[in-house]
Parts: C-alpha cells; structure tokens; sequence
C-alpha cells in the first residue's frame, strides 16, 4: 500500500398530479380575473423597487406568482431606468445574478439556490406563467449549459477539494480543465487509489465514497433543467409545453454509457425526469414519461459514483419502498434487472439488503436470482451488506482493532454521515426513544440473512477489498446482534470463519467480538444490569465511554489530501 509520501496515483492526475390548469394561448393575452385569487393585489410598484445585494430578481420573483400581470409587467417594462438608479444596489460582481430578463438567473448556496424565471413557474406549476416566459424567449431549459457545467463540476471524481468560498472565489477550475488534468475516465473501474482513500480511518456507504458532495450542495441543484422540475411537481401539461418549445431530452431517451464530450443540458443533470417524478411520488407523470419514449434504466452519469437507475430509486428514496412506481418501470419492457451502477457496480439487490426489507427482497428476487448479484467492486456479497452497520454511529469505535477494521455501512442517505470522520459516541443513539429501532431493526436483520442463506446465498467465507467477511461486520457493531451472530457460527464453515479469518489488518471475527464485548460488558456492570436482556436501554451505556480516543489520528488521510492538493495546485498553475 503507497505511503503518504508516495507519488501521486495515476488514477487521478495527468497533464494530459395536481389538478391542472389550461396552458395559455399562444398569445400573450392575460387570463380571465377569475383565474387569480380575488385577494392577491397586483402593484407593479411591489416588482420594480431596486434591489438589494439581498432581494430575488424582480423576473424571478414575478416568476413565481400566481397573478401573470406580475411577470408580464416585469418583462414589458424597460428595466434600464432602475438599473441606473442611485438606489439601486445590484451586486455587479456577484455571480448570482446576471440579468433582469427571461433569461435571468440565480447561482448560488445560500437559500435561493440555482433557479431562473422559468425554473420558478415550473415549479409553482404556472402554466401560464411558462408560456409568457416562452414567449419572451426564455431558454426552455430553465438554465444553459454554462451554469450546468459549472454545478456539474462538484461532482467529478478525483477532482481538487471544493473551495470554502465558492462563490466569491469561483472553482479552482473550469470542468472542462478539470477532466483535461485527469487521466481516467469518469466511467472507469475503482482505482486502487479510491480503495485505499477508504482505508484510512474513514467511514463510508457501501455504495459511494466518504464526504461526498450532496446533490443539494446548493439548493435545487438536482432540479435542473427544466424537466426534471416539471417530472417532479407532475405537472404533464407544462412538461410537454416544454418539450414543444425545444427543452433537451436527449440523454434520457436512449442508452447511455458516458457524458459526452460536448454534453448537452440533460447530460449535464444530477437528476432525470423519471427520477424527479418517483421522488416527488408522481405516478402518473412517471407513466406519462415512459410512454413517451423516456428509457426506463437511464442514469445521471454525471455524479459516477452515486448515480443509480429509476429502479433503484424507488428503493434509495423511500424508506418504506415506492411499490407502485416499481411495479410501473417493471411492468416496461426495457426494464434491466441487472443493471449495476457505474464505479461501484453496486446490483439493485444489493440496495435491497441494505433495507433490511424482506418483503422487497422476496419481490426483488421473483423477478431476478439472488445469486446474480454476485459482489459489489468493492467485493461486497448480499451477506456482506446484510450484516453491515447502519451508519457509523453503530460501530464500536472505542476499540481500536474495530475502528481500523471497518469502513463500510449500509447508510442509503443522501446525505453525508456527520459522525464518519470521528469516532466519537453520541448519546443520541441510545436514546430510550430509539430503543424500538434496534428491536425491529435486529430482527428485521435476522430475517433477512436466514432468507439469504436459505436460498443459495451461503458464501459466508467471501471477502472484500479489506478482507473481512459477514462475520467481522456483525462483530464489529457497537450493540451486537447475538441471535444472529450465533447462528451464523452454527453454519458450515461459521465458527472456523469467526475463529481463524484474519482480514488485512491481521484481525478476524472472534477478535473483534471479544473487544467489542468487553467495552459492552464494562459499560453494563458500571450502571449494574446484570444480563445482556436489558442491553438496549440507554443507561446500558456508560458515559465515560464517550469521547475520541487517545490513539486516534487522521494524519495519514491529511498527508494524503495534502499530496494531491499540492499536485493539482502544480497541474493548473502550469
């Protein structure tokens, strides 16, 4: 393994639905007053005070109200006047904003986000208002390529550390330069430099990397462009009125297997519009879009490794798994069980394990083998995943053999594990409100790893990139599951697995177990519970026990942030 004072890997651096309403005529005519609330008062003077370096777009703001005299004012009235005044604070460096026109645009991390006149109608579900904007020459992507490409550079692999100050300071670099210094393609295998990245003190999904940059980094960025709003509020007349006016399906309505050289707006998405409409539950817009010609396995490569397929999404984005959208993509004839995601080649059952939802794997399994899930490109069998923790906050890391043993959890959220990067107990977790999770949640884990061995899937002795098997998951958690534990010992192979299998850190199960135990047992006589019945309680956890560790330190991963910061810096001043 490369030591923090190895060259650079290769693998990074190169020089090289709603009820709707009828959409408008096309004229620009204003609809009938009974179309608008009585009560809502339109002043123009309301839109067309001068801004503060803090106020929406008048075009923006008008955008998004439901009387279209508002927008049509706005866009009539020549702005030129209040450009000029004296009063008028318009932050011309800024970067948020670049116009008062249809064409209007925000950019930024803070409340607002990244929106436009258009995005906002869309998302009001104003027909009317889309067709006034239309009309005026708004761009019926909602945004161009520009601001896509800009956002869509947080989400390259291998790439330099987003600045702090994004938006004052820029990126470091445009995307384009940014993929010119990589010498790796998007769409390549696992780098052995991602592996090891994985294996210094960090926590990550089984399915994406540690500290990954959220789809919301800044707020609406995965509802860009103007479909995939449009999918996401189901609003099916204005997403066809989008589509006349020219809106860029492209990338969503054939296979795909890279972004292109030169993308197009829809390459450039974090989301598709038969994502957007699952999770905003639009079933009919879901529907719609797939009689349409929408390719029911389409993926936003543009994010290569936490990008999944519709399928998938209707696992990742409900906790209780959105059944009627699944049974509409797999009634599809295009329908592909067996696609993986891209990097990872994480199998759709794979994210079915992770729930710990029987029901769904049984559904799961009618449609496609179990044993076609094989592993993960991280070596993850369904075992594997079954039995792996939660999130971070379940994993004793008060043992030091445990904390540099495991580095994967079975975490779906879209969001980043606060607690990963410190093994740090909170009290939080053993909150007596929360002691019923761990019940159903034990069980529910028992269940499926019976049904799993039962059905084929006995490869308890496979093991992944850091060599541990099912068993040093199980024994590596902070609250162990007992029943199960001992059951898998009684299976072929079981207790030699968790006696004699050392991973690559030269531990093996029964090791783990027995640390782990020990930090449980002190903790249950310190508040004097006599039997390990009474272990979910939160006084079953002594406090002391709480805190970093005297052995913990991260130096080895900031040397290694350090090296390719300090690469890149080279690579782009050059």
């Amino acid at each position: 393994m490369a030591s923090p004072t190895s060259p650079a890997s290769s693998a990074t651096l190169s020089c090289h639905s709603d009820e709707e309403l009828p959409l408008a005529p096309y004229s620009l005519a204003a609809p009938s007053a009974d179309f608008y609330n009585d009560d809502l008062v339109f002043r123009p003077e309301d839109w067309l005070e001068p801004l503060s370096a803090s106020a929406r777009l008048t075009s923006i703001q008008a955008a998004g109200d439901p009387n279209p005299l508002a927008l049509k004012a706005v866009l009539g009235r020549d702005l030129g006047d209040c450009l000029q005044s004296e009063n008028y604070h318009r932050p011309r460096k800024n970067p948020r904003y670049w116009d008062c026109g249809p064409n209007s645009s925000s950019f930024s991390s803070g409340e607002e986000g990244i929106t436009s006149p258009l995005l906002e109608a869309v998302s009001a579900k104003l027909p009317y208002n889309v067709d006034i904007l239309l009309k005026a020459g708004a761009d019926p992507n909602g945004v161009d390529v520009g601001i896509m490409e800009k956002y869509a550079a947080f989400f390259l692999r291998f790439r330099p550390r987003i600045p702090p100050l994004v938006e004052e300071n820029g990126d470091v670099a445009f995307r384009k330069e940014l993929l010119e210094c990589m010498n790796q393609p998007q769409m390549s295998n696992l780098t052995q430099e991602e592996i090891e990245d994985r294996m210094w003190d960090g926590m990550a999904p089984f399915w994406s990397e540690e500290g990954f940059t959220p789809v919301n980094f800044f707020p609406h960025g995965d509802s860009m462009p103007s479909l995939v709003e449009a999918a996401k509020s189901g609003s099916i007349p204005i997403f066809k009125r989008l589509l006349e006016a020219g809106a860029d399906a492209s990338f969503w309505t054939r296979p795909q297997f890279f972004v292109p050289n030169l993308p197009t707006v829809s390459s450039l998405s974090l989301s598709s519009p038969l994502h957007a409409a699952i999770r905003g539950s639009q079933p009919e817009m879901l529907r719609y879009l797939l009689s349409t010609g929408f390719d029911p396995n389409t993926q936003p490569l543009i994010n290569p490794t936490r990008c999944f397929t519709p399928l998938m999404a209707t696992i990742i984005y409900s906790r209780t798994f959105n059944k009627e959208a699944f049974d509409i993509l797999a009634s599809h004839p295009s329908i592909n069980f067996e696609i993986r995601t891209p990097v990872y080649g994480v199998h759709i059952l794979h994210f079915a394990a992770a729930t710990l939802n029987l029901e769904l794997l049984k559904v799961l399994s009618a449609r496609t083998s179990l044993k076609n899930a094989g592993t993960t490109s991280l070596g993850h069998t369904l075992l594997h995943i079954a039995c792996l923790p939660a999130d971070s906050t379940h994993v004793q890391r008060h043992s030091k053999t445990i904390y540099q043993s495991i580095h994967e959890t079975r975490d779906l959220s879209p969001m980043n594990d606060a607690d990963a990067p410190y093994p740090i107990l909170e009290a939080g977790w053993a909150d007596p409100g929360n002691s019923e999770k761990w019940y159903v949640d034990f069980g529910a884990q028992t269940e499926v790893v019976k049904y799993l061995y039962e059905n084929g899937i006995t490869n308890l002795e496979s093991t992944d990139v850091h060599g541990n098997t099912a068993l040093h998951y199980l024994c590596g958690c902070k609250i162990i599951n007992w029943e199960l534990l001992d059951w898998l010992r009684q299976q072929e192979n079981g207790e030699d697995i968790f006696q004699y299998a050392p991973n690559i850190y030269n531990s093996w199960p029964e090791e783990l177990f027995v640390e782990g135990s020990e930090l449980y047992y002190a903790a249950l006589e310190a508040k004097g519970v006599a039997n390990r019945e009474n272990w979910f309680p939160a006084e079953c956890m002594e406090r002391d026990l709480e805190g970093p560790q005297e052995w913990f330190d991260r130096e080895y991963t900031k040397d290694r942030v350090r090296m390719k910061e300090q690469i890149w810096k080279k690579l782009l001043d050059g």
